[in-house]
Protein backbone atom coordinates (compact mmCIF):
# COMPACT_ATOMS: atom_id res chain seq x y z
CA UNK A 1 0.00 0.00 0.00
CA UNK A 2 1.07 3.44 -0.81
CA UNK A 3 2.92 4.99 3.13
CA UNK A 4 3.46 8.45 1.48
CA UNK A 5 3.82 10.24 -1.38
CA UNK A 6 6.16 13.42 -2.14
CA UNK A 7 5.79 15.45 -5.52
CA UNK A 8 7.23 18.72 -6.40
CA UNK A 9 7.23 20.93 -9.28
CA UNK A 10 5.06 19.13 -11.28
CA UNK A 11 1.73 20.31 -13.22
CA UNK A 12 0.62 22.58 -10.78
CA UNK A 13 2.29 21.50 -7.50
CA UNK A 14 5.23 23.13 -6.54
CA UNK A 15 5.72 21.17 -3.50
CA UNK A 16 3.80 18.41 -1.53
CA UNK A 17 4.45 15.98 0.76
CA UNK A 18 1.33 13.62 2.20
CA UNK A 19 0.52 10.22 4.18
CA UNK A 20 -2.08 7.37 3.49
CA UNK A 21 -3.49 4.74 5.46
CA UNK A 22 -4.98 1.84 5.66
CA UNK A 23 -8.49 1.92 4.43
CA UNK A 24 -10.24 4.49 2.62
CA UNK A 25 -8.62 7.62 1.48
CA UNK A 26 -11.27 10.33 -0.24
CA UNK A 27 -9.60 12.97 -2.14
CA UNK A 28 -11.72 15.82 -2.52
CA UNK A 29 -12.26 19.10 -3.95
CA UNK A 30 -14.11 21.80 -6.64
CA UNK A 31 -14.10 20.88 -10.06
CA UNK A 32 -10.36 22.71 -11.54
CA UNK A 33 -9.07 22.41 -8.51
CA UNK A 34 -6.42 19.68 -9.43
CA UNK A 35 -7.15 16.40 -8.41
CA UNK A 36 -6.32 14.80 -11.23
CA UNK A 37 -2.54 16.22 -10.87
CA UNK A 38 -2.54 13.66 -8.38
CA UNK A 39 -3.90 11.03 -9.99
CA UNK A 40 -0.74 12.11 -12.82
CA UNK A 41 1.90 12.12 -10.69
CA UNK A 42 1.30 8.23 -9.21
CA UNK A 43 0.75 7.76 -13.18
CA UNK A 44 4.13 8.69 -13.45
CA UNK A 45 6.02 6.14 -11.04
CA UNK A 46 4.09 3.46 -12.74
CA UNK A 47 5.74 4.44 -15.90
CA UNK A 48 3.54 6.35 -18.09
CA UNK A 49 4.97 8.48 -20.52
CA UNK A 50 5.39 12.49 -19.58
CA UNK A 51 4.18 15.08 -21.54
CA UNK A 52 4.82 18.81 -22.65
CA UNK A 53 3.34 20.00 -19.43
CA UNK A 54 4.18 17.44 -17.05
CA UNK A 55 6.91 20.21 -15.36
CA UNK A 56 5.97 22.90 -13.80
CA UNK A 57 6.06 25.96 -15.73
CA UNK A 58 9.69 27.54 -15.23
CA UNK A 59 10.97 24.72 -13.26
CA UNK A 60 13.91 22.78 -14.75
CA UNK A 61 13.75 19.41 -12.71
CA UNK A 62 10.64 17.44 -11.28
CA UNK A 63 10.04 14.27 -8.94
CA UNK A 64 7.79 11.99 -8.03
CA UNK A 65 8.35 10.01 -5.16
CA UNK A 66 6.07 6.85 -3.48
CA UNK A 67 7.34 5.04 -0.32
CA UNK A 68 5.14 1.50 -0.27
CA UNK A 69 4.65 -1.12 2.13
CA UNK A 70 4.68 -4.36 0.16
CA UNK A 71 4.51 -6.68 3.16
CA UNK A 72 1.97 -8.52 2.34
CA UNK A 73 2.39 -8.45 -1.59
CA UNK A 74 4.90 -11.99 -2.12
CA UNK A 75 4.65 -12.10 -5.47
CA UNK A 76 5.87 -8.55 -6.16
CA UNK A 77 8.72 -9.67 -3.41
CA UNK A 78 9.27 -12.19 -5.48
CA UNK A 79 9.67 -10.14 -8.55
CA UNK A 80 11.70 -7.94 -7.17
CA UNK A 81 14.28 -10.38 -5.72
CA UNK A 82 14.58 -11.81 -9.22
CA UNK A 83 15.77 -8.55 -10.34
CA UNK A 84 17.94 -7.98 -7.77
CA UNK A 85 16.24 -5.47 -5.76
CA UNK A 86 16.82 -5.20 -2.23
CA UNK A 87 13.83 -4.50 0.37
CA UNK A 88 14.14 -2.97 4.05
CA UNK A 89 11.72 -3.52 6.00
CA UNK A 90 9.50 -4.26 2.98
CA UNK A 91 9.59 -1.05 1.76
CA UNK A 92 9.65 0.10 -1.28
CA UNK A 93 10.55 3.56 -2.81
CA UNK A 94 9.83 4.34 -6.48
CA UNK A 95 11.05 7.81 -7.73
CA UNK A 96 11.10 9.42 -11.59
CA UNK A 97 12.49 12.73 -12.07
CA UNK A 98 11.75 14.58 -14.71
CA UNK A 99 13.56 17.58 -16.56
CA UNK A 100 12.67 20.00 -18.49
CA UNK A 101 14.19 18.91 -21.68
CA UNK A 102 11.18 16.08 -21.31
CA UNK A 103 13.36 13.52 -20.47
CA UNK A 104 13.05 11.24 -17.25
CA UNK A 105 15.19 9.03 -14.95
CA UNK A 106 13.94 5.88 -12.74
CA UNK A 107 15.05 5.14 -9.43
CA UNK A 108 13.52 2.20 -7.34
CA UNK A 109 15.18 2.09 -3.94
CA UNK A 110 18.09 4.56 -4.68
CA UNK A 111 18.74 2.52 -7.41
CA UNK A 112 18.69 4.02 -11.16
CA UNK A 113 16.40 1.60 -13.29
CA UNK A 114 14.83 1.79 -16.72
CA UNK A 115 11.51 3.42 -16.85
CA UNK A 116 10.24 0.01 -18.56
CA UNK A 117 10.85 -1.28 -14.99
CA UNK A 118 8.24 1.45 -13.47
CA UNK A 119 5.47 -0.07 -15.58
CA UNK A 120 6.22 -3.50 -15.33
CA UNK A 121 6.16 -3.61 -11.48
CA UNK A 122 4.07 -0.66 -11.47
CA UNK A 123 1.45 -3.71 -12.64
CA UNK A 124 1.68 -5.05 -8.98
CA UNK A 125 1.50 -2.35 -6.94
CA UNK A 126 -1.54 -0.10 -7.51
CA UNK A 127 -4.67 -0.95 -9.49
CA UNK A 128 -6.12 2.41 -11.05
CA UNK A 129 -9.90 2.21 -11.41
CA UNK A 130 -11.70 5.32 -13.52
CA UNK A 131 -13.10 6.24 -16.67
CA UNK A 132 -10.60 5.22 -18.60
CA UNK A 133 -11.32 1.20 -17.01
CA UNK A 134 -14.97 2.12 -18.21
CA UNK A 135 -13.54 2.72 -21.48
CA UNK A 136 -11.97 -0.69 -21.24
CA UNK A 137 -15.01 -2.58 -20.42
CA UNK A 138 -16.49 -1.41 -24.06
CA UNK A 139 -13.46 -3.70 -25.57
CA UNK A 140 -14.44 -7.17 -25.58
CA UNK A 141 -10.02 -7.77 -25.87
CA UNK A 142 -9.95 -7.27 -22.04
CA UNK A 143 -12.83 -9.36 -21.09
CA UNK A 144 -10.76 -12.40 -21.60
CA UNK A 145 -7.93 -10.96 -18.72
CA UNK A 146 -10.86 -10.51 -16.63
CA UNK A 147 -12.36 -13.94 -16.57
CA UNK A 148 -9.01 -15.50 -16.26
CA UNK A 149 -8.06 -13.41 -12.96
CA UNK A 150 -11.50 -14.09 -11.50
CA UNK A 151 -11.38 -17.86 -12.00
CA UNK A 152 -7.48 -17.92 -11.01
CA UNK A 153 -6.40 -19.40 -14.77
CA UNK A 154 -3.59 -16.69 -14.97
CA UNK A 155 -1.23 -20.00 -14.51
CA UNK A 156 -2.89 -22.57 -16.66
CA UNK A 157 -3.38 -19.89 -19.59
CA UNK A 158 0.76 -19.29 -18.98
CA UNK A 159 1.84 -22.83 -19.56
CA UNK A 160 -0.81 -22.54 -22.67
CA UNK A 161 0.94 -19.46 -23.77
CA UNK A 162 4.68 -20.59 -23.41
CA UNK A 163 3.61 -24.24 -25.56
CA UNK A 164 2.04 -21.66 -27.88
CA UNK A 165 5.47 -19.70 -28.45
CA UNK A 166 7.67 -22.68 -28.49
CA UNK A 167 5.72 -24.29 -31.07
CA UNK A 168 5.64 -20.78 -32.70
CA UNK A 169 9.11 -21.10 -32.85
CA UNK A 170 9.78 -24.31 -33.88
CA UNK A 171 7.01 -23.78 -36.72
CA UNK A 172 8.86 -20.47 -38.30
CA UNK A 173 12.68 -22.59 -38.10
CA UNK A 174 11.00 -25.25 -39.94
CA UNK A 175 9.24 -23.25 -42.08
CA UNK A 176 13.30 -21.36 -42.94
CA UNK A 177 14.42 -25.23 -43.37
CA UNK A 178 11.42 -25.71 -46.38
CA UNK A 179 11.40 -22.21 -47.75
CA UNK A 180 15.35 -22.17 -48.84
CA UNK A 181 15.31 -26.37 -48.85
CA UNK A 182 15.64 -26.13 -53.01
CA UNK A 183 17.97 -23.69 -53.18
CA UNK A 184 19.99 -25.05 -50.19
CA UNK A 185 19.36 -28.93 -52.13
CA UNK A 186 21.66 -27.12 -55.57
CA UNK A 187 24.21 -25.94 -52.94
CA UNK A 188 24.38 -29.40 -51.74
CA UNK A 189 24.84 -31.04 -54.56
CA UNK A 190 27.35 -27.77 -55.86
CA UNK A 191 29.37 -28.86 -52.49
CA UNK A 192 29.60 -32.46 -52.94
CA UNK A 193 31.01 -31.71 -56.53
CA UNK A 194 33.69 -29.83 -55.61
CA UNK A 195 34.87 -32.23 -52.63
CA UNK A 196 34.99 -35.01 -54.79
CA UNK A 197 36.51 -32.76 -58.09
CA UNK A 198 39.56 -32.00 -55.62
CA UNK A 199 39.72 -34.95 -54.15
CA UNK A 200 39.80 -36.80 -57.54
CA UNK A 201 42.32 -34.13 -58.70
CA UNK A 202 45.04 -35.50 -55.49
CA UNK A 203 46.29 -32.20 -55.55
CA UNK A 204 49.28 -31.30 -53.39
CA UNK A 205 50.73 -28.51 -51.63
CA UNK A 206 53.35 -27.11 -54.01
CA UNK A 207 52.50 -29.00 -56.65
CA UNK A 208 52.18 -26.44 -59.18
CA UNK A 209 55.61 -25.00 -58.52
CA UNK A 210 57.41 -28.63 -58.71
CA UNK A 211 55.94 -29.34 -62.40
CA UNK A 212 56.44 -25.75 -63.48
CA UNK A 213 60.11 -26.69 -62.64
CA UNK A 214 60.36 -29.76 -64.46
CA UNK A 215 58.46 -28.46 -67.56
CA UNK A 216 61.15 -25.72 -67.93
CA UNK A 217 63.70 -28.25 -67.65
CA UNK A 218 61.86 -30.60 -69.86
CA UNK A 219 61.25 -27.70 -72.65
CA UNK A 220 64.82 -26.45 -72.66
CA UNK A 221 66.20 -30.10 -72.88
CA UNK A 222 68.85 -29.74 -75.91
CA UNK A 223 70.42 -26.73 -74.46
CA UNK A 224 70.41 -27.83 -70.61
CA UNK A 225 72.00 -30.68 -72.01
CA UNK A 226 74.56 -29.39 -73.87
CA UNK A 227 75.33 -27.04 -70.79
CA UNK A 228 76.06 -30.19 -68.60
CA UNK A 229 78.08 -31.33 -70.95
CA UNK A 230 80.41 -28.64 -71.28
CA UNK A 231 80.32 -27.82 -67.32
CA UNK A 232 81.37 -31.19 -66.59
CA UNK A 233 84.26 -31.44 -69.77
CA UNK A 234 85.79 -27.73 -68.29
CA UNK A 235 85.51 -29.12 -64.25
CA UNK A 236 87.06 -32.58 -65.06
CA UNK A 237 86.91 -34.63 -67.80
CA UNK A 238 89.87 -32.73 -70.02
CA UNK A 239 93.43 -32.49 -69.44
CA UNK A 240 93.53 -28.68 -68.46
CA UNK A 241 89.97 -28.64 -66.83
CA UNK A 242 89.22 -27.12 -63.63
CA UNK A 243 89.53 -30.18 -61.31
CA UNK A 244 92.81 -31.73 -62.00
CA UNK A 245 94.42 -28.40 -62.50
CA UNK A 246 93.21 -27.24 -59.01
CA UNK A 247 94.33 -30.86 -57.39
CA UNK A 248 98.07 -30.51 -59.49
CA UNK A 249 98.40 -26.85 -57.75
CA UNK A 250 97.89 -27.92 -54.22
CA UNK A 251 100.31 -30.68 -54.48
CA UNK A 252 103.07 -28.30 -55.39
CA UNK A 253 101.99 -25.59 -52.68
CA UNK A 254 101.79 -28.84 -49.85
CA UNK A 255 105.38 -29.54 -50.50
CA UNK A 256 106.84 -26.03 -49.80
CA UNK A 257 103.74 -25.36 -47.14
CA UNK A 258 106.33 -25.80 -44.05
CA UNK A 259 108.50 -23.09 -45.31
CA UNK A 260 105.75 -20.49 -45.12
CA UNK A 261 102.68 -20.40 -43.22
CA UNK A 262 101.08 -17.76 -45.90
CA UNK A 263 101.93 -20.99 -48.98
CA UNK A 264 100.21 -23.20 -46.29
CA UNK A 265 97.00 -21.01 -45.93
CA UNK A 266 97.00 -20.78 -49.63
CA UNK A 267 97.14 -24.76 -49.91
CA UNK A 268 93.99 -25.11 -47.23
CA UNK A 269 91.96 -22.63 -49.06
CA UNK A 270 92.55 -24.23 -52.13
CA UNK A 271 91.54 -27.20 -50.92
CA UNK A 272 88.16 -25.84 -49.53
CA UNK A 273 87.78 -24.80 -53.15
CA UNK A 274 88.57 -28.21 -54.24
CA UNK A 275 85.68 -29.59 -51.99
CA UNK A 276 83.38 -27.37 -53.16
CA UNK A 277 83.89 -28.01 -57.21
CA UNK A 278 83.64 -31.96 -56.55
CA UNK A 279 80.36 -31.35 -55.45
CA UNK A 280 79.19 -29.50 -58.23
CA UNK A 281 80.64 -31.75 -60.90
CA UNK A 282 78.80 -34.89 -59.00
CA UNK A 283 75.53 -32.66 -59.02
CA UNK A 284 76.18 -32.43 -62.09
CA UNK A 285 76.85 -35.37 -63.13
CA UNK A 286 73.72 -37.46 -61.19
CA UNK A 287 71.18 -34.10 -62.76
CA UNK A 288 72.63 -35.28 -66.62
CA UNK A 289 72.53 -38.62 -65.90
CA UNK A 290 68.88 -38.36 -64.55
CA UNK A 291 67.64 -36.33 -67.30
CA UNK A 292 65.77 -37.89 -69.86
CA UNK A 293 63.48 -36.49 -72.18
CA UNK A 294 59.74 -38.00 -72.89
CA UNK A 295 57.26 -36.32 -74.86
CA UNK A 296 54.74 -38.28 -73.11
CA UNK A 297 55.89 -37.00 -69.64
CA UNK A 298 56.09 -33.47 -71.32
CA UNK A 299 52.41 -33.89 -72.49
CA UNK A 300 51.52 -35.29 -68.78
CA UNK A 301 52.63 -32.01 -67.14
CA UNK A 302 50.94 -29.85 -69.32
CA UNK A 303 47.78 -31.86 -68.17
CA UNK A 304 48.34 -31.62 -64.68
CA UNK A 305 48.88 -28.21 -64.88
CA UNK A 306 45.52 -27.30 -67.05
CA UNK A 307 44.14 -29.08 -64.37
CA UNK A 308 45.29 -27.73 -61.20
CA UNK A 309 44.64 -23.80 -63.52
CA UNK A 310 41.12 -25.08 -63.76
CA UNK A 311 40.53 -25.68 -60.08
CA UNK A 312 42.49 -22.48 -59.00
CA UNK A 313 40.23 -20.94 -61.83
CA UNK A 314 37.15 -22.36 -59.61
CA UNK A 315 37.92 -22.37 -55.98
CA UNK A 316 40.59 -20.07 -55.17
CA UNK A 317 44.04 -18.58 -56.29
CA UNK A 318 46.64 -21.03 -55.25
CA UNK A 319 46.76 -24.87 -54.20
CA UNK A 320 46.60 -23.87 -50.70
CA UNK A 321 43.26 -21.85 -51.16
CA UNK A 322 41.80 -24.78 -53.39
CA UNK A 323 42.20 -27.18 -50.22
CA UNK A 324 40.57 -24.61 -48.16
CA UNK A 325 37.26 -24.60 -50.21
CA UNK A 326 37.04 -28.66 -50.34
CA UNK A 327 37.41 -28.10 -46.22
CA UNK A 328 34.51 -25.52 -46.23
CA UNK A 329 32.32 -27.63 -48.36
CA UNK A 330 32.66 -30.63 -46.24
CA UNK A 331 31.46 -28.64 -43.72
CA UNK A 332 28.42 -27.22 -45.49
CA UNK A 333 27.94 -30.74 -46.46
CA UNK A 334 28.01 -32.06 -43.03
CA UNK A 335 25.55 -28.94 -41.54
CA UNK A 336 23.17 -29.97 -44.45
CA UNK A 337 22.89 -33.35 -43.31
CA UNK A 338 22.55 -32.17 -39.75
CA UNK A 339 19.21 -29.65 -41.51
CA UNK A 340 17.95 -32.59 -42.72
CA UNK A 341 17.72 -34.17 -39.39
CA UNK A 342 16.83 -31.40 -37.58
CA UNK A 343 13.87 -31.23 -39.90
CA UNK A 344 13.06 -34.56 -39.18
CA UNK A 345 13.29 -33.96 -35.20
CA UNK A 346 11.15 -30.58 -35.95
CA UNK A 347 7.83 -32.64 -37.99
CA UNK A 348 8.55 -34.99 -34.31
CA UNK A 349 8.50 -32.28 -31.70
CA UNK A 350 5.75 -29.96 -33.78
CA UNK A 351 3.85 -33.09 -34.08
CA UNK A 352 4.27 -33.54 -30.38
CA UNK A 353 3.56 -30.11 -29.24
CA UNK A 354 0.21 -29.83 -31.84
CA UNK A 355 -0.73 -32.92 -29.45
CA UNK A 356 -0.74 -31.12 -26.70
CA UNK A 357 -1.61 -27.98 -27.08
CA UNK A 358 -5.14 -29.38 -28.57
CA UNK A 359 -5.77 -31.10 -24.67
CA UNK A 360 -4.28 -27.79 -23.07
CA UNK A 361 -6.45 -25.45 -25.40
CA UNK A 362 -9.73 -27.36 -24.81
CA UNK A 363 -8.84 -27.69 -21.11
CA UNK A 364 -8.38 -24.53 -20.69
CA UNK A 365 -11.55 -23.68 -22.77
CA UNK A 366 -13.79 -25.76 -20.39
CA UNK A 367 -12.07 -24.07 -17.21
CA UNK A 368 -12.74 -21.07 -18.60
CA UNK A 369 -16.46 -22.05 -19.29
CA UNK A 370 -17.08 -23.33 -15.77
CA UNK A 371 -15.50 -20.24 -14.47
CA UNK A 372 -17.94 -17.64 -16.65
CA UNK A 373 -20.89 -19.40 -15.04
CA UNK A 374 -19.97 -18.67 -11.54
CA UNK A 375 -18.64 -15.27 -12.51
CA UNK A 376 -22.04 -13.99 -14.30
CA UNK A 377 -23.57 -15.18 -11.05
CA UNK A 378 -21.59 -13.19 -9.01
CA UNK A 379 -21.37 -9.99 -11.08
CA UNK A 380 -25.25 -10.26 -11.08
CA UNK A 381 -25.69 -10.16 -7.52
CA UNK A 382 -23.28 -7.31 -7.00
CA UNK A 383 -25.27 -5.33 -9.66
CA UNK A 384 -28.82 -6.49 -8.12
CA UNK A 385 -27.03 -4.73 -4.43
CA UNK A 386 -25.80 -1.44 -6.58
CA UNK A 387 -29.63 -1.10 -7.87
CA UNK A 388 -29.52 -3.42 -10.90
CA UNK A 389 -31.87 -6.04 -9.81
CA UNK A 390 -33.75 -7.17 -13.08
CA UNK A 391 -30.26 -7.18 -14.88
CA UNK A 392 -28.75 -10.14 -17.21
CA UNK A 393 -25.31 -10.19 -17.52
CA UNK A 394 -23.79 -13.28 -19.66
CA UNK A 395 -20.48 -14.32 -20.77
CA UNK A 396 -20.60 -15.35 -24.21
CA UNK A 397 -17.54 -17.75 -25.72
CA UNK A 398 -16.86 -18.12 -29.91
CA UNK A 399 -13.94 -19.63 -31.86
CA UNK A 400 -12.37 -17.89 -34.74
CA UNK A 401 -12.71 -20.19 -37.51
CA UNK A 402 -9.29 -21.50 -39.56
CA UNK A 403 -9.51 -24.13 -42.08
CA UNK A 404 -5.50 -24.57 -42.07
CA UNK A 405 -5.73 -25.18 -37.93
CA UNK A 406 -4.80 -28.44 -36.33
CA UNK A 407 -7.10 -28.25 -33.87
CA UNK A 408 -10.99 -28.97 -35.08
CA UNK A 409 -13.89 -28.57 -33.24
CA UNK A 410 -17.62 -29.92 -34.58
CA UNK A 411 -14.95 -30.90 -37.79
CA UNK A 412 -14.37 -27.30 -37.97
CA UNK A 413 -10.47 -25.63 -37.71
CA UNK A 414 -10.24 -23.71 -35.12
CA UNK A 415 -7.41 -20.68 -34.68
CA UNK A 416 -4.94 -20.78 -31.75
CA UNK A 417 -3.65 -17.76 -30.14
CA UNK A 418 -1.63 -16.84 -27.46
CA UNK A 419 -4.23 -16.87 -25.00
CA UNK A 420 -6.06 -19.80 -26.19
CA UNK A 421 -8.96 -20.54 -28.94
CA UNK A 422 -11.33 -18.73 -26.83
CA UNK A 423 -12.75 -15.12 -27.90
CA UNK A 424 -14.66 -13.69 -24.83
CA UNK A 425 -16.88 -11.33 -24.31
CA UNK A 426 -19.14 -9.59 -21.86
CA UNK A 427 -22.90 -9.00 -22.70
CA UNK A 428 -25.55 -7.66 -20.79
CA UNK A 429 -29.57 -6.81 -20.60
CA UNK A 430 -30.14 -3.89 -17.94
CA UNK A 431 -33.96 -4.65 -18.51
CA UNK A 432 -36.42 -7.99 -18.44
CA UNK A 433 -36.97 -9.75 -21.46
CA UNK A 434 -34.00 -7.67 -23.50
CA UNK A 435 -31.66 -10.22 -25.39
CA UNK A 436 -28.27 -9.71 -24.30
CA UNK A 437 -26.15 -7.40 -26.22
CA UNK A 438 -22.73 -5.77 -25.59
CA UNK A 439 -22.16 -3.62 -23.22
CA UNK A 440 -20.87 -0.87 -25.88
CA UNK A 441 -24.69 -1.05 -27.42
CA UNK A 442 -26.64 -1.21 -24.34
CA UNK A 443 -24.58 0.07 -20.91
CA UNK A 444 -25.36 3.76 -20.07
CA UNK A 445 -22.00 5.87 -18.24
CA UNK A 446 -23.76 4.73 -14.67
CA UNK A 447 -24.31 1.28 -16.03
CA UNK A 448 -20.54 0.67 -16.67
CA UNK A 449 -19.65 2.39 -13.40
CA UNK A 450 -21.59 -0.05 -11.31
CA UNK A 451 -20.76 -3.41 -14.03
CA UNK A 452 -17.07 -2.22 -13.70
CA UNK A 453 -16.98 -1.72 -9.62
CA UNK A 454 -18.91 -5.25 -8.93
CA UNK A 455 -16.32 -6.74 -11.25
CA UNK A 456 -13.44 -5.20 -8.73
CA UNK A 457 -15.61 -5.84 -5.82
CA UNK A 458 -15.22 -9.47 -6.73
CA UNK A 459 -11.79 -9.68 -8.22
CA UNK A 460 -9.99 -7.85 -4.97
CA UNK A 461 -10.15 -11.39 -3.62
CA UNK A 462 -8.18 -12.92 -6.52
CA UNK A 463 -5.11 -10.63 -6.27
CA UNK A 464 -2.37 -9.26 -3.89
CA UNK A 465 -2.74 -5.65 -5.04
CA UNK A 466 -2.76 -3.69 -1.79
CA UNK A 467 -3.75 -0.34 -3.28
CA UNK A 468 -6.99 0.47 -5.70
CA UNK A 469 -7.60 3.59 -6.68
CA UNK A 470 -10.92 5.01 -7.64
CA UNK A 471 -11.04 8.15 -10.04
CA UNK A 472 -14.29 9.59 -10.18
CA UNK A 473 -16.47 5.74 -10.48
CA UNK A 474 -19.85 7.85 -9.05
CA UNK A 475 -20.12 9.05 -13.26
CA UNK A 476 -23.86 9.26 -14.01
CA UNK A 477 -24.80 8.32 -10.61
CA UNK A 478 -26.87 9.88 -7.49
CA UNK A 479 -28.80 9.59 -4.66
CA UNK A 480 -29.31 6.12 -2.92
CA UNK A 481 -27.91 4.48 -5.68
CA UNK A 482 -24.62 6.55 -5.06
CA UNK A 483 -24.96 5.35 -1.34
CA UNK A 484 -24.80 1.54 -2.20
CA UNK A 485 -21.93 2.46 -4.39
CA UNK A 486 -19.74 4.10 -1.47
CA UNK A 487 -21.24 1.22 0.84
CA UNK A 488 -19.30 -0.99 -2.04
CA UNK A 489 -16.31 0.87 -2.22
CA UNK A 490 -16.44 0.97 1.80
CA UNK A 491 -16.53 -2.84 1.49
CA UNK A 492 -13.43 -3.07 -0.49
CA UNK A 493 -11.63 -1.05 1.85
CA UNK A 494 -11.67 -3.52 4.44
CA UNK A 495 -9.50 -5.90 2.48
CA UNK A 496 -7.65 -2.73 0.53
CA UNK A 497 -5.98 0.43 0.84
CA UNK A 498 -8.75 2.24 -1.77
CA UNK A 499 -7.57 5.91 -2.67
CA UNK A 500 -11.06 7.64 -3.91
CA UNK A 501 -11.57 10.50 -6.05
CA UNK A 502 -15.01 11.51 -5.96
CA UNK A 503 -17.36 14.79 -6.40
CA UNK A 504 -20.50 12.15 -4.71
CA UNK A 505 -21.05 13.41 -1.28
CA UNK A 506 -22.37 10.04 -0.72
CA UNK A 507 -18.86 8.24 -1.35
CA UNK A 508 -17.26 10.98 0.28
CA UNK A 509 -19.29 10.38 3.19
CA UNK A 510 -17.83 7.34 4.04
CA UNK A 511 -14.19 8.32 3.85
CA UNK A 512 -12.10 7.24 6.91
CA UNK A 513 -8.96 9.62 5.75
CA UNK A 514 -10.28 12.53 3.93
CA UNK A 515 -7.85 15.23 1.76
CA UNK A 516 -9.24 17.98 0.74
CA UNK A 517 -7.91 19.93 -2.83
CA UNK A 518 -7.52 23.49 -3.80
CA UNK A 519 -5.75 25.96 -5.48
CA UNK A 520 -4.49 29.17 -5.07
CA UNK A 521 -2.72 32.41 -6.36
CA UNK A 522 0.56 33.88 -5.90
CA UNK A 523 2.39 36.42 -7.05
CA UNK A 524 0.65 35.32 -10.29
CA UNK A 525 1.05 31.53 -10.44
CA UNK A 526 -1.55 29.03 -9.74
CA UNK A 527 -0.59 26.82 -6.80
CA UNK A 528 -2.34 22.70 -6.03
CA UNK A 529 -2.40 21.94 -2.61
CA UNK A 530 -3.55 18.91 -1.08
CA UNK A 531 -4.15 18.37 2.89
CA UNK A 532 -5.48 15.60 4.75
CA UNK A 533 -8.77 17.33 6.96
CA UNK A 534 -9.74 16.97 10.50
CA UNK A 535 -13.06 15.15 11.26
CA UNK A 536 -15.38 19.18 11.20
CA UNK A 537 -13.39 20.18 8.04
CA UNK A 538 -14.58 17.21 6.68
CA UNK A 539 -18.48 17.79 8.00
CA UNK A 540 -17.83 21.10 6.33
CA UNK A 541 -16.56 19.67 3.06
CA UNK A 542 -19.60 16.91 2.72
CA UNK A 543 -22.46 20.23 3.53
CA UNK A 544 -20.18 22.21 0.16
CA UNK A 545 -20.50 18.77 -1.81
CA UNK A 546 -24.53 19.09 -1.39
CA UNK A 547 -25.26 22.48 -1.81
CA UNK A 548 -22.17 24.41 -2.41
CA UNK A 549 -20.65 27.67 -1.67
CA UNK A 550 -23.17 28.43 0.81
CA UNK A 551 -23.14 26.26 4.20
CA UNK A 552 -26.34 26.38 6.28
CA UNK A 553 -26.88 24.68 9.64
CA UNK A 554 -29.42 22.91 7.55
CA UNK A 555 -26.34 21.37 4.99
CA UNK A 556 -23.92 20.69 7.95
CA UNK A 557 -26.82 18.60 9.58
CA UNK A 558 -27.43 17.02 7.06
CA UNK A 559 -23.79 16.14 6.19
CA UNK A 560 -23.22 15.00 9.81
CA UNK A 561 -26.02 13.18 9.11
CA UNK A 562 -25.11 11.66 5.66
CA UNK A 563 -21.74 10.37 7.31
CA UNK A 564 -23.57 8.66 10.26
CA UNK A 565 -25.35 6.97 7.57
CA UNK A 566 -24.12 2.78 7.36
Amino acid sequence: MIKSIAIKNIALIEELELEFYYGLNIITGETGAGKSVLLNGIGLILGEKISPDTLRTGAQKGSVEVVFDISRNNLLKSLLAQSGIELEDNYLIVKREVTDDSRSRSFINLSSVPNSSLKHFGEYLLDISGQHDHQSLLRPQTHIDLLDNFGKLQKQRELFNLKFKELTELKAEYEDFFSSEEEKRKQFELNEFAIKEIEDSKIKPGEDQYLDSELQALTNFERITSTLESSYLYLYEQDHSVIPSTEKVIAILEKVADIDDKLKQASDELKEGLYILENVRDMIRTYKDQLDFSPDRLEEINQRLELIKDLKRKYGGGIEEILAHKEKCLLAVEKYSQNKDRMDSLNQNIDQLQNELKRMAIDLSKARQIKARELEKEIERELSYLGMEKTTFKIEFRYIQDENSFLRISDKGVKLEEKGIDRVEFIFSPNPGETPRPLSKIASGGELSRVMLAIKSILTEMDEIDTILFDEVDAGIGGEMAMKVSRKILDISSKRQVLCITHSPQIASKSQHHYFVDKSEDSGRTKTHIRKISEEEKVREIARMLSGEKISDITLEHARELISKH
